[in-house]
Protein backbone atom coordinates (compact mmCIF):
# COMPACT_ATOMS: atom_id res chain seq x y z
CA UNK A 1 0.00 0.00 0.00
CA UNK A 2 1.10 3.46 -0.97
CA UNK A 3 3.04 5.57 2.05
CA UNK A 4 0.71 8.56 1.84
CA UNK A 5 -2.13 5.73 2.07
CA UNK A 6 -1.00 4.27 5.21
CA UNK A 7 0.01 7.89 6.89
CA UNK A 8 -3.54 8.75 6.32
CA UNK A 9 -5.13 5.40 7.71
CA UNK A 10 -3.11 5.91 10.61
CA UNK A 11 -4.15 8.90 11.24
CA UNK A 12 -7.41 8.29 10.96
CA UNK A 13 -7.25 5.40 13.39
CA UNK A 14 -5.40 7.43 15.96
CA UNK A 15 -8.89 10.26 15.86
CA UNK A 16 -7.24 12.94 13.48
CA UNK A 17 -5.83 13.27 9.84
CA UNK A 18 -4.86 15.95 7.63
CA UNK A 19 -5.43 19.58 8.51
CA UNK A 20 -6.34 22.49 6.71
CA UNK A 21 -4.83 26.00 7.77
CA UNK A 22 -6.08 29.46 6.42
CA UNK A 23 -3.33 31.62 5.76
CA UNK A 24 -3.38 35.42 3.73
CA UNK A 25 -3.62 39.24 3.60
CA UNK A 26 -7.02 38.81 6.07
CA UNK A 27 -4.36 37.35 8.90
CA UNK A 28 -6.54 37.65 11.67
CA UNK A 29 -4.92 38.64 15.33
CA UNK A 30 -6.21 37.15 18.60
CA UNK A 31 -9.12 40.23 18.77
CA UNK A 32 -10.46 38.69 15.29
CA UNK A 33 -10.29 35.19 16.32
CA UNK A 34 -13.06 35.99 19.17
CA UNK A 35 -15.00 38.71 16.64
CA UNK A 36 -15.30 36.09 13.44
CA UNK A 37 -15.24 32.60 16.02
CA UNK A 38 -18.63 31.56 14.51
CA UNK A 39 -17.73 32.26 11.40
CA UNK A 40 -14.25 30.86 11.57
CA UNK A 41 -16.43 27.51 13.10
CA UNK A 42 -18.02 27.04 9.78
CA UNK A 43 -15.29 27.17 7.65
CA UNK A 44 -13.60 24.20 6.13
CA UNK A 45 -10.33 24.84 8.06
CA UNK A 46 -8.78 23.32 11.11
CA UNK A 47 -7.07 26.36 12.06
CA UNK A 48 -5.75 29.50 10.81
CA UNK A 49 -1.70 31.68 11.03
CA UNK A 50 -2.19 34.49 13.42
CA UNK A 51 -0.63 37.18 14.37
CA UNK A 52 -0.77 38.92 17.85
CA UNK A 53 -1.32 42.66 18.53
CA UNK A 54 -0.05 44.32 22.07
CA UNK A 55 0.22 47.29 23.48
CA UNK A 56 3.85 48.76 25.47
CA UNK A 57 3.51 50.69 28.37
CA UNK A 58 2.95 53.60 26.53
CA UNK A 59 0.15 52.15 24.67
CA UNK A 60 1.33 52.06 20.85
CA UNK A 61 0.57 49.03 19.30
CA UNK A 62 3.06 46.43 17.79
CA UNK A 63 2.64 43.64 15.58
CA UNK A 64 4.53 40.82 17.30
CA UNK A 65 4.89 38.73 14.09
CA UNK A 66 6.53 41.36 12.39
CA UNK A 67 8.69 43.02 15.36
CA UNK A 68 10.00 39.58 17.13
CA UNK A 69 13.58 40.36 15.82
CA UNK A 70 13.87 43.68 16.81
CA UNK A 71 12.55 44.46 20.12
CA UNK A 72 11.76 42.09 23.18
CA UNK A 73 8.12 41.36 24.32
CA UNK A 74 8.28 41.59 27.72
CA UNK A 75 5.56 38.83 29.95
CA UNK A 76 3.05 41.87 30.70
CA UNK A 77 2.57 43.14 27.42
CA UNK A 78 1.82 40.08 25.95
CA UNK A 79 -0.24 38.44 28.76
CA UNK A 80 -3.37 40.33 27.50
CA UNK A 81 -3.17 38.66 24.14
CA UNK A 82 -2.43 35.53 25.31
CA UNK A 83 -5.65 35.89 27.46
CA UNK A 84 -7.67 36.66 24.40
CA UNK A 85 -6.20 33.97 22.94
CA UNK A 86 -7.11 31.14 25.28
CA UNK A 87 -10.80 33.25 25.37
CA UNK A 88 -11.09 32.65 21.85
CA UNK A 89 -11.00 28.68 21.77
CA UNK A 90 -13.30 26.95 19.88
CA UNK A 91 -14.33 23.16 20.30
CA UNK A 92 -13.65 22.50 16.58
CA UNK A 93 -10.28 24.79 15.40
CA UNK A 94 -7.47 23.77 17.62
CA UNK A 95 -4.71 24.16 14.81
CA UNK A 96 -3.87 27.28 14.79
CA UNK A 97 -0.56 28.54 14.60
CA UNK A 98 1.49 31.56 16.14
CA UNK A 99 3.24 33.66 12.97
CA UNK A 100 6.88 34.89 13.58
CA UNK A 101 9.05 36.39 11.25
CA UNK A 102 12.74 35.79 11.37
CA UNK A 103 14.04 38.20 9.46
CA UNK A 104 13.20 41.85 10.56
CA UNK A 105 11.90 43.91 7.30
CA UNK A 106 13.46 46.91 7.92
CA UNK A 107 17.36 46.71 9.22
CA UNK A 108 20.09 44.43 8.95
CA UNK A 109 20.04 41.17 10.40
CA UNK A 110 23.26 39.21 10.88
CA UNK A 111 23.66 35.77 11.94
CA UNK A 112 27.07 36.57 14.87
CA UNK A 113 24.70 39.72 16.06
CA UNK A 114 24.66 38.41 19.24
CA UNK A 115 22.02 40.89 20.52
CA UNK A 116 19.86 40.57 18.05
CA UNK A 117 19.51 36.53 17.99
CA UNK A 118 19.01 37.00 21.99
CA UNK A 119 16.43 39.59 21.11
CA UNK A 120 14.57 36.68 18.88
CA UNK A 121 15.02 33.74 20.32
CA UNK A 122 13.77 35.45 23.75
CA UNK A 123 10.33 36.40 21.73
CA UNK A 124 10.42 32.32 20.22
CA UNK A 125 10.53 31.65 23.64
CA UNK A 126 7.78 33.76 24.54
CA UNK A 127 5.40 32.79 22.04
CA UNK A 128 6.11 28.90 22.49
CA UNK A 129 5.09 29.73 26.18
CA UNK A 130 2.12 31.35 24.51
CA UNK A 131 1.01 28.64 22.44
CA UNK A 132 1.18 26.04 24.92
CA UNK A 133 -0.92 28.62 27.03
CA UNK A 134 -3.18 29.14 25.25
CA UNK A 135 -3.20 25.52 23.58
CA UNK A 136 -2.13 26.28 20.09
CA UNK A 137 -1.20 23.77 17.78
CA UNK A 138 2.72 25.59 17.34
CA UNK A 139 4.72 28.37 15.70
CA UNK A 140 4.61 29.45 11.96
CA UNK A 141 7.96 30.26 11.27
CA UNK A 142 8.79 32.28 8.42
CA UNK A 143 11.95 32.92 6.83
CA UNK A 144 11.26 35.49 4.16
CA UNK A 145 12.80 38.87 3.71
CA UNK A 146 10.22 41.19 3.12
CA UNK A 147 12.52 44.21 3.19
CA UNK A 148 12.48 46.38 -0.43
CA UNK A 149 15.00 45.20 -2.83
CA UNK A 150 18.55 46.65 -2.92
CA UNK A 151 18.77 48.46 -6.47
CA UNK A 152 22.05 47.02 -7.25
CA UNK A 153 21.30 43.01 -7.04
CA UNK A 154 17.30 43.04 -7.26
CA UNK A 155 17.76 40.86 -4.11
CA UNK A 156 16.11 41.56 -0.19
CA UNK A 157 18.20 44.48 1.16
CA UNK A 158 18.06 42.68 4.61
CA UNK A 159 17.81 38.95 4.66
CA UNK A 160 19.47 36.73 7.14
CA UNK A 161 19.91 33.53 5.29
CA UNK A 162 22.14 35.26 2.16
CA UNK A 163 25.22 35.10 2.55
CA UNK A 164 26.07 37.96 0.16
CA UNK A 165 24.37 40.18 2.53
CA UNK A 166 26.53 38.86 5.45
CA UNK A 167 27.84 41.84 7.38
CA UNK A 168 30.84 40.15 7.73
CA UNK A 169 32.40 40.15 4.24
CA UNK A 170 36.09 38.45 5.78
CA UNK A 171 34.34 36.05 6.86
CA UNK A 172 33.90 32.64 4.20
CA UNK A 173 30.85 31.12 3.65
CA UNK A 174 31.64 27.77 5.39
CA UNK A 175 31.54 30.01 8.72
CA UNK A 176 28.65 31.55 8.05
CA UNK A 177 26.99 28.14 7.34
CA UNK A 178 28.14 26.93 10.58
CA UNK A 179 26.87 29.50 12.67
CA UNK A 180 23.43 29.48 11.09
CA UNK A 181 23.93 25.66 12.27
CA UNK A 182 24.70 26.91 15.71
CA UNK A 183 21.61 29.93 15.87
CA UNK A 184 19.14 26.84 14.77
CA UNK A 185 20.26 24.53 16.92
CA UNK A 186 19.79 27.21 20.13
CA UNK A 187 16.67 28.69 18.82
CA UNK A 188 15.16 24.94 19.12
CA UNK A 189 17.04 24.09 22.28
CA UNK A 190 15.26 27.34 23.94
CA UNK A 191 12.28 26.66 22.29
CA UNK A 192 11.78 22.84 23.10
CA UNK A 193 13.02 24.16 27.10
CA UNK A 194 9.62 26.15 27.33
CA UNK A 195 6.97 23.81 25.00
CA UNK A 196 8.68 20.44 23.81
CA UNK A 197 5.58 19.10 21.91
CA UNK A 198 5.63 22.16 19.97
CA UNK A 199 5.01 22.27 16.29
CA UNK A 200 7.23 24.51 14.37
CA UNK A 201 5.77 24.87 11.01
CA UNK A 202 8.28 26.75 8.26
CA UNK A 203 6.86 28.36 5.59
CA UNK A 204 9.80 27.05 3.46
CA UNK A 205 13.00 25.33 4.44
CA UNK A 206 14.88 23.26 2.28
CA UNK A 207 12.67 23.27 -0.48
CA UNK A 208 12.51 27.21 -0.94
CA UNK A 209 16.66 27.05 -1.91
CA UNK A 210 16.68 23.95 -3.48
CA UNK A 211 13.29 24.56 -5.49
CA UNK A 212 13.09 28.38 -6.33
CA UNK A 213 17.07 28.78 -6.65
CA UNK A 214 19.93 27.19 -8.49
CA UNK A 215 23.84 27.77 -8.61
CA UNK A 216 26.46 27.44 -5.60
CA UNK A 217 24.70 27.30 -2.03
CA UNK A 218 26.53 30.43 -1.52
CA UNK A 219 24.90 32.00 -4.17
CA UNK A 220 21.40 31.52 -3.30
CA UNK A 221 19.58 33.86 -1.18
CA UNK A 222 18.34 31.34 1.14
CA UNK A 223 21.49 29.08 0.84
CA UNK A 224 21.92 29.31 4.80
CA UNK A 225 18.97 28.63 5.64
CA UNK A 226 19.62 24.63 5.37
CA UNK A 227 22.46 24.67 7.94
CA UNK A 228 19.85 26.57 10.16
CA UNK A 229 17.37 23.89 9.80
CA UNK A 230 19.56 21.41 10.18
CA UNK A 231 20.18 22.79 13.68
CA UNK A 232 16.93 22.79 14.44
CA UNK A 233 16.89 19.30 13.67
CA UNK A 234 19.92 18.51 15.76
CA UNK A 235 18.41 19.84 18.69
CA UNK A 236 14.52 18.74 18.46
CA UNK A 237 12.70 17.35 21.09
CA UNK A 238 11.33 13.82 20.57
CA UNK A 239 7.87 15.34 20.92
CA UNK A 240 8.51 18.16 18.80
CA UNK A 241 7.39 18.36 15.09
CA UNK A 242 9.29 20.51 12.68
CA UNK A 243 7.63 20.81 9.19
CA UNK A 244 8.75 21.92 5.76
CA UNK A 245 5.54 24.10 4.37
CA UNK A 246 6.67 23.88 0.92
CA UNK A 247 6.02 27.28 -0.31
CA UNK A 248 7.20 26.36 -3.68
CA UNK A 249 4.35 23.91 -3.83
CA UNK A 250 2.17 27.06 -4.29
CA UNK A 251 1.27 26.65 -8.11
CA UNK A 252 1.17 23.04 -7.93
CA UNK A 253 -2.49 21.54 -8.89
CA UNK A 254 -2.18 17.39 -9.02
CA UNK A 255 -0.79 14.82 -7.47
CA UNK A 256 2.48 14.00 -9.68
CA UNK A 257 3.49 17.38 -8.58
CA UNK A 258 2.81 16.83 -4.77
CA UNK A 259 4.61 13.30 -5.18
CA UNK A 260 7.83 14.79 -7.01
CA UNK A 261 7.91 17.16 -4.25
CA UNK A 262 8.47 14.37 -1.56
CA UNK A 263 10.78 13.14 -3.39
CA UNK A 264 12.94 16.13 -4.19
CA UNK A 265 12.94 16.56 -0.45
CA UNK A 266 14.58 13.15 0.05
CA UNK A 267 17.09 13.28 -2.86
CA UNK A 268 18.20 16.86 -4.37
CA UNK A 269 17.37 18.81 -1.70
CA UNK A 270 19.36 17.19 1.23
CA UNK A 271 22.23 17.72 -0.97
CA UNK A 272 22.12 21.04 0.53
CA UNK A 273 21.87 19.73 4.53
CA UNK A 274 25.18 19.20 6.45
CA UNK A 275 23.91 16.32 7.62
CA UNK A 276 21.10 14.20 4.96
CA UNK A 277 19.73 11.53 7.60
CA UNK A 278 18.40 14.08 9.41
CA UNK A 279 15.75 14.89 6.94
CA UNK A 280 14.55 11.39 7.85
CA UNK A 281 12.92 13.55 11.04
CA UNK A 282 11.33 16.74 8.69
CA UNK A 283 7.74 16.53 7.99
CA UNK A 284 6.26 17.67 5.14
CA UNK A 285 3.19 20.19 4.40
CA UNK A 286 2.65 22.00 1.64
CA UNK A 287 1.39 25.62 1.01
CA UNK A 288 -1.51 26.55 -2.01
CA UNK A 289 -2.22 29.52 -3.37
CA UNK A 290 -5.37 30.40 -4.10
CA UNK A 291 -5.58 33.38 -6.84
CA UNK A 292 -2.55 32.47 -7.98
CA UNK A 293 0.16 35.61 -8.74
CA UNK A 294 -2.86 38.42 -8.30
CA UNK A 295 -0.81 40.81 -7.06
CA UNK A 296 0.30 42.27 -10.11
CA UNK A 297 -3.08 42.21 -12.64
CA UNK A 298 -4.87 43.37 -9.26
CA UNK A 299 -2.98 46.81 -8.99
CA UNK A 300 -4.62 48.80 -11.23
CA UNK A 301 -8.22 47.61 -8.77
CA UNK A 302 -6.56 48.08 -6.05
CA UNK A 303 -5.54 51.57 -7.27
CA UNK A 304 -8.93 52.45 -7.78
CA UNK A 305 -10.30 51.16 -5.20
CA UNK A 306 -12.47 48.40 -6.68
CA UNK A 307 -12.25 44.60 -5.50
CA UNK A 308 -10.26 42.58 -8.01
CA UNK A 309 -12.26 39.62 -10.46
CA UNK A 310 -8.97 37.43 -9.78
CA UNK A 311 -11.05 34.73 -10.95
CA UNK A 312 -11.13 36.00 -14.50
CA UNK A 313 -8.94 34.62 -16.57
CA UNK A 314 -8.91 37.17 -19.01
CA UNK A 315 -6.60 39.04 -16.48
CA UNK A 316 -4.09 35.74 -16.39
CA UNK A 317 -1.72 34.83 -18.93
CA UNK A 318 -2.94 31.25 -20.81
CA UNK A 319 -0.65 29.57 -18.74
CA UNK A 320 -2.00 30.22 -15.84
CA UNK A 321 -5.54 30.19 -16.21
CA UNK A 322 -5.78 26.92 -15.02
CA UNK A 323 -4.59 27.20 -11.80
CA UNK A 324 -7.05 29.55 -11.17
CA UNK A 325 -10.17 27.43 -11.89
CA UNK A 326 -12.03 26.33 -9.21
CA UNK A 327 -12.12 22.81 -10.06
CA UNK A 328 -8.05 22.69 -10.37
CA UNK A 329 -7.90 24.00 -7.19
CA UNK A 330 -10.69 21.77 -6.10
CA UNK A 331 -8.15 18.78 -7.39
CA UNK A 332 -4.62 20.48 -5.77
CA UNK A 333 -6.32 20.30 -2.26
CA UNK A 334 -7.61 16.89 -2.22
CA UNK A 335 -4.41 16.17 -3.42
CA UNK A 336 -2.22 18.06 -0.85
CA UNK A 337 -4.10 17.00 1.66
CA UNK A 338 -3.92 13.26 0.36
CA UNK A 339 0.18 12.98 0.58
CA UNK A 340 0.53 15.72 3.14
CA UNK A 341 2.36 14.39 6.64
CA UNK A 342 -0.25 15.94 8.72
CA UNK A 343 -0.70 20.12 7.17
CA UNK A 344 -2.01 22.01 4.05
CA UNK A 345 -1.88 25.95 4.23
CA UNK A 346 -4.10 27.56 1.55
CA UNK A 347 -2.45 31.23 1.01
CA UNK A 348 -4.35 34.03 -0.68
CA UNK A 349 -4.14 37.80 -0.95
CA UNK A 350 -7.56 38.92 -2.74
CA UNK A 351 -9.87 36.50 -1.00
CA UNK A 352 -10.98 37.16 2.30
CA UNK A 353 -12.34 34.47 4.60
CA UNK A 354 -12.77 36.73 7.71
CA UNK A 355 -15.30 39.20 6.95
CA UNK A 356 -19.26 39.82 7.27
CA UNK A 357 -19.02 42.29 4.49
CA UNK A 358 -19.79 40.30 1.10
CA UNK A 359 -18.03 43.78 -0.48
CA UNK A 360 -15.38 43.13 1.32
CA UNK A 361 -14.96 39.21 0.92
CA UNK A 362 -13.92 38.56 -2.42
CA UNK A 363 -14.37 35.30 -2.32
CA UNK A 364 -16.49 33.29 -4.70
CA UNK A 365 -18.27 30.43 -3.31
CA UNK A 366 -17.19 28.23 -5.97
CA UNK A 367 -13.81 28.23 -4.64
CA UNK A 368 -15.48 28.58 -0.97
CA UNK A 369 -17.20 25.22 -2.14
CA UNK A 370 -13.82 23.59 -3.94
CA UNK A 371 -12.23 23.46 -0.53
CA UNK A 372 -15.19 21.93 1.06
CA UNK A 373 -15.37 19.65 -1.59
CA UNK A 374 -11.44 19.08 -1.31
CA UNK A 375 -11.61 17.95 2.06
CA UNK A 376 -14.31 15.09 1.27
CA UNK A 377 -12.36 14.14 -1.69
CA UNK A 378 -8.94 13.53 0.31
CA UNK A 379 -9.28 10.03 0.84
CA UNK A 380 -9.25 9.01 -2.56
CA UNK A 381 -7.28 11.29 -4.32
CA UNK A 382 -3.70 10.81 -5.02
CA UNK A 383 -4.36 6.01 -4.33
CA UNK A 384 -1.49 5.40 -6.83
CA UNK A 385 1.01 7.41 -5.56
Amino acid sequence: MPRAILLLVALALAGCGPRLLQWGWDEPDQRDLLRYRLLMERSPFDGVILRLTTLDAAGRPHNFAWEAAVRPFPREELAPAVADLKAAATSRLRHHFLRVNLNPADRPFDLFDDAAWATLTGNLVAAARAAREADLAGLLLDPEAYSDPDPGTGRARYNVFDYTRGALPDRPFAAYREEAFRRGFAVVQAVGGAHPEVTLLLAFAYSGPCLLEDGELSSRAYGLLPAFVDGMLAARPSRMRIVDGFEPTYGARGCGEFAAARRALRDRCAALSLNPERLADLEVAFGLWMDYRSTGPCARFGAAGQPCPWYDPLLHPESRQGQLDPGRFREAVAAALALTDGYVWIYAEQPRWWTTDPREANLPEAYAEAVRAARRAAGAACREH
